[in-house]
């Protein structure tokens, strides 16, 4: 069954250039491919069908030697053997690895001719395929305790032989009409496999990218894995999937708005046509936004404006807030300094809002922003409420006492800042307006 594993991240798309990965086209899976051979399979022992005679041999077609050094044998997909820096296949020479069940230098599973289904993998030191041999039927439905597999020539193609032509080390029949010869052995492809896609995230948000991963194997050459994918039903440009350092196919889709739907598929193609495929489904969510995470962080009486700060994790609207200046007991029944609407859009995560007295900077070179009424002052007392759109108040600053906008101690050129940023109480400290707070401040002067 494939595993399909649902958590954030998975595969970045950005729409005017939506691919963060580069294209890749898969190299051979060892760079032995077509040069060092299962060359010859024998699991009946012979003549004499002794256990001890058993063996899978190995030829190497170059003319240099190939060290073994921790290649692994599968048997049936598990590791029943591991070559040592002493294993070495001389050039042009042969190598015998004991197919009886034994510890090293034989097999650790015994091998066998008898049983269907026998599949053997060679692997090179990193888990690259070598070479692969499968015996998926007996020949004509006879048992097969007096038949030999080899490959005729040297590295060609498999046939059943009769047992009396066994040659282990040594060069295998070169014809295929030699009277020991009793038949083709079927094609030793295995397949090109999807064996598993893991999903970043199962329920995205617009704030999250998704990366989809996938565990993709074949004996021969994968020539390339592509994603593609529709948004919204709409098909969208392939995106070539790399390969990442566990060795996973990989590609990333970028945030997308809420309530997007992209139907993903995973292809892969190998050097022989073959494809194989994976589906999947992605829907981007709306988390509700926590307005707790809304804080009124900073006032400037030089700058004229006030700093609004998202602590949380997912953006918030901003239609429906409300400042309001000097009122005892916000709302009222006059008009707030400031309120936010559809136009004023939503403050991302970390992200921080300046909103500019009137007259003062909107959109200017300093720090762009909203703009609300007057009366900002660093040496007058003062009032603010941040209220959200259901009029729950998400915090206050006061400075003095009513009647608000009398004189009192000038604090400039500092402004008042929440310490740390966001979550801190309220001092004086070098004003920060559209950035985080300062590290550290000063109490404000009660008068």
């Amino acid at each position: 069954m494939k595993k399909i594993v649902l958590a954030l991240a998975a595969m970045a798309f950005v729409f005017s250039s939506c691919v963060k990965n580069d294209p890749y086209v898969e190299p051979k899976g060892s760079s032995l491919y077509g040069k060092l051979f299962l060359n010859e399979v024998n699991g009946t022992g012979g003549v004499d069908q002794l256990d001890a005679n058993k063996y899978v041999e190995l030829y190497n077609s170059t003319d240099a030697d190939i060290s073994l050094n921790n290649f692994v044998m599968e048997y049936g997909g598990k590791e029943t053997w591991r070559g040592r820096a002493e294993d070495v296949v001389p050039a042009k020479g042969y190598k015998l690895i004991q197919g009886t069940k034994t510890t090293y230098p034989g097999m650790s599973q015994g091998l066998s001719c008898r049983n269907a289904n026998v599949n053997l993998s060679l692997l090179d030191a990193d888990g690259n395929v070598v070479d692969y041999y499968e015996k998926l039927e007996d020949l004509n439905g006879q048992p097969l305790e007096q038949m030999d597999h080899m490959r005729i020539p040297d590295g060609g193609t498999w046939y059943f032989v009769d047992i009396s032509a066994q040659s282990p080390g040594a060069a295998n029949l070169t014809d295929p009409k030699d009277p020991a010869v009793k038949g083709a052995m079927s094609s030793m492809e295995e397949g090109l496999k999807i064996e598993s896609v893991t999903v970043s995230t199962a329920n995205p948000t617009p704030d999250d990218d998704v990366t989809i991963d996938a565990k993709i194997t074949d004996v021969n050459v994968i020539s390339s894995v592509a994603l593609k994918w529709k948004k919204n039903g709409t098909d969208q440009p392939d995106v070539a999937m790399t390969k990442n350092a566990g060795g996973l196919y990989e590609a990333t889709i970028s945030k997308q708005a809420a309530g997007t739907v992209v139907d993903w598929t995973v292809l892969a193609t190998n050097n022989k046509g073959n494809t194989a495929t994976e589906t999947g489904t992605i829907t981007w969510a709306t988390l509700a936004a926590d307005y707790s995470n809304l804080v009124l962080n900073e006032i400037d009486g030089i700058a004229k404006a006030i700093e609004l700060y998202n602590k949380g994790a997912v953006a918030i609207p901003l239609a429906g807030v409300t400042l309001w200046k000097n009122i005892d007991t916000p709302p009222s029944a006059s008009a707030a300094w400031w309120t936010g609407s559809a136009a004023s859009g939503s403050i991302a995560p970390g992200a921080y809002v300046v909103i500019y007295q009137t007259g003062f900077n909107p959109g200017g070179a300093d720090v762009p922003g909203f703009v609300g009424a007057n009366g900002i002052s660093p040496k007058q007392t003062l009032k603010f409420d941040l209220l959200d759109p259901s009029n729950q108040n998400l915090g206050e600053f006061v400075r003095g006492a009513s009647p608000w906008q009398t004189a009192i101690s000038d604090v400039s050129p500092n402004s008042y800042q929440r310490i740390p940023n966001g979550t801190g109480s309220w001092q004086q400290a070098p004003s920060t307006i559209g950035t985080a707070n300062a590290a550290s401040g000063t109490d404000i002067p009660a008068n």
